[in-house]
């Protein structure tokens, strides 16, 4: 399990990238708090709410990671 979480936040340098550590923490908190609404709060589960905010976070998510990449990527001018 550790290894395999050490492949998914690895950047491409080796070091941990800390965008997709809190990325993977946002969306599991996300989903935790969706279960205790619904579990614990018996609110009715939306599903277009929650695809929506979902989509978002993960759009979000990949958004960031991406303009991190592209500046620490080396120029090639």
């Amino acid at each position: 399990m550790k290894n395999c979480l050490s492949k998914l936040t690895d950047g491409p340098d080796g070091e941990p990238c800390e965008m997709v550590i809190l990325s993977i923490l946002g969306v599991l908190t996300f989903i935790g708090l969706s279960i205790w609404a619904v579990v614990h709060d018996a609110k009715p589960f939306d599903y277009q709410a929650y695809g929506i905010g979902l989509g978002a976070a993960l759009s979000a998510a990949s958004i960031g990671i991406g303009i991190k990449n592209s500046k620490e990527r080396p120029s090639t001018n």
